[in-house]
């Protein structure tokens, strides 16, 4: 999610083309659609939390195989 700036220079900001979630919320706010910049950012958020979380809950258990 922070590789923001690569992600515009080498693959450029193309609607449902190139587009992913950080370049989203770019495209929302250019057009002025602060609305649906907002709903992409929490999902974003969110995503990011739920990962942090799945992390700690397994990432602590001892696996044997």
């Amino acid at each position: 999610m922070g590789e923001f700036g690569p992600i515009l220079i080498f693959a450029g900001a193309t609607r449902m083309r190139t587009e992913v979630l950080p370049t989203t919320v770019f495209l929302e706010m250019s057009v002025g659609n602060i609305e649906a910049a907002v709903a992409v950012s929490l999902i974003m958020i969110a995503s990011g939390f739920l990962v942090l979380l799945l992390v700690r809950i397994y990432g602590t258990k001892k696996h044997t195989f």
